[in-house]
C-alpha cells in the first residue's frame, strides 16, 4: 500500500478548548437512606439495598483534561499528504489501518459490506442510511464501475485514491459511526486517535470527524481541509487511549447528486488508528454498612431489618444498644450474595445484659 502526506505540521487546540475527558462513574448497588416514620414509639426507618454489595465502576479515565493533537493537510493527490499522514502514524505508535483494497467482490459494490466485517481489527460501522459500502475495483466480475461511477458516472472522476483502488462510502446518509472493540471480539475497547483520508472534500466544515469517549462525551468536533478534486487528511490523537467512537459526517449529502454548486459529496480512503484497548472495568466491595441515627444520651434502642417491605417480619441485628450522645451509629458486615436490607431503629426500655 502507497501513502503520502503534506508537510503540514500538527497543532494542539487552544489551551481554551481544554476539555473534561475524564469522568467517575460509579454505579451505585448499595444506597442508604433514612427517614423518621411518624410512630408513637419514634421509629427511624432505614433502607439499605445490596444486592451483591457491589459498586461497579463503568469507566474511569485517568486524563482529566486531555489537549488533541491535530494533524491535517490537503493536496491534488496522495503525494501532497504524505507527510502528514505519516506524522499522524508516529503519533499514534501501536496502530490498525484500513485500506478497504482487500476486501472481496462479492461484498463490494454493488453489494454491501457488513459491519462487522473488520471486527478482526477491532473496527464496527453503523450508518442511519442504507447500509456502507465499498467501491468496485476494476477487475470485478460484475463490470461495476469504479469509485461508485455505479450511482453517478462523474465520481470516477472526482474521486481519486489514496491507496489504489476501493474507496469507503455510507449510502443514503452522509454519516458513519465507527466503535471500537478488541480485535476479534465483542469486548468494549477506546484508542488513542483516529483519522482517515477524504476524496473531494469541497465545502468547509461539511466533513468533518467527533470524537466520543465511553461516556458518550464529545471529544471535540474537528472540520475536514477541503480539497476540491483532491485528498484531504484530518488525524486527531490524545496522550492516551480514551475514544471509543467516532462520528464521520461525509460533506452535506448522501452519494446521488452531482457535486458542486453547494453540494458537497465525498468519500473515504484509509483508516488510521490506534490499537484498540479494553475498557477498563473496576469493581469496588464493600464490606460493611453504617446505620446511624439520632440518639438521646442513655437511652436504649433496637436495631432491626428485614429483606422486603411487603412484610412485616422484622429480625432484631442489636437487641439493645444504649445511646452515649446525640448520634448513635452500628456496622453491620455485608457478605456477597446476601440479600437486600431495609433497616429500622426503635426506641425500647430494654435492659442490657450485666
Amino acid at each position: 500500500m502507497t501513502t503520502y502526506k503534506n508537510n503540514d505540521t500538527g497543532s494542539r487546540a487552544p489551551g481554551s478548548r481544554k476539555r473534561r475527558l475524564a469522568r467517575l462513574v460509579l454505579y451505585t448497588l448499595a444506597t442508604l437512606g433514612l427517614k423518621r416514620v411518624a410512630s408513637k414509639c419514634n421509629v427511624l426507618s432505614v433502607s439499605v439495598t445490596c444486592p451483591l454489595a457491589l459498586l461497579v465502576c463503568a469507566f474511569a479515565s485517568v486524563s482529566e483534561a486531555q489537549v488533541p493533537l491535530i494533524r491535517s493537510g490537503a493536496g491534488i493527490d496522495g503525494p501532497a499528504i504524505q507527510a502528514t499522514v505519516d506524522q499522524f502514524r508516529a503519533d499514534l505508535g501501536t496502530r490498525r489501518e484500513i485500506n478497504w483494497d482487500g476486501v472481496p467482490d462479492n461484498l463490494a459494490v454493488p453489494n454491501f459490506l457488513p459491519g462487522v466485517f473488520f471486527n478482526s481489527r477491532g473496527a464496527f460501522f453503523s450508518t442511519p442510511g442504507t447500509g456502507v459500502q465499498v467501491s468496485a475495483d476494476s477487475s470485478n466480475p460484475t463490470g461495476t464501475a469504479v469509485r461508485f461511477g455505479h450511482i453517478n458516472a462523474t465520481y470516477p472522476g472526482i474521486f481519486k485514491t489514496f491507496s489504489a483502488e476501493r474507496l469507503f462510502s455510507p449510502i443514503g446518509s452522509a454519516i458513519v459511526d465507527l466503535t471500537f472493540f478488541v480485535p476479534g471480539t465483542n469486548i468494549p475497547a477506546v484508542v488513542k486517535g483516529f483519522g482517515a483520508v477524504y476524496a473531494d472534500a469541497d465545502e468547509l466544515n461539511a466533513t468533518t470527524f467527533e470524537y466520543f469517549d465511553i461516556l458518550g462525551n464529545s471529544l471535540g468536533k474537528f472540520p475536514i481541509p477541503a480539497s476540491n478534486n483532491g485528498l484531504s487528511f484530518l488525524g486527531v490523537s490524545f496522550d492516551s487511549s480514551i475514544v471509543r467512537r467516532v462520528r464521520i459526517v461525509y460533506g452535506n449529502s448522501a452519494l446521488g447528486p452531482n457535486d458542486g454548486n453547494g453540494t458537497d459529496v465525498a468519500v473515504m480512503d484509509d483508516f488510521i488508528y490506534g490499537e484498540p484497548q479494553a475498557v477498563p472495568e473496576m469493581s469496588i466491595r464493600v464490606a460493611q454498612v453504617e446505620v446511624c441515627w439520632q440518639s438521646t444520651s442513655n437511652l436504649t434502642y433496637q436495631v432491626q431489618y428485614r429483606s422486603e417491605l411487603t412484610a412485616n417480619l422484622w429480625t432484631s441485628l442489636v437487641d439493645c444498644f444504649r445511646s452515649t450522645g446525640p448520634k448513635s451509629c452500628i456496622s453491620d458486615p455485608v457478605l456477597e450474595g446476601q440479600p437486600q436490607k431495609f433497616y429500622r431503629i426503635v426506641l425500647t426500655n430494654c435492659v442490657l445484659p450485666p
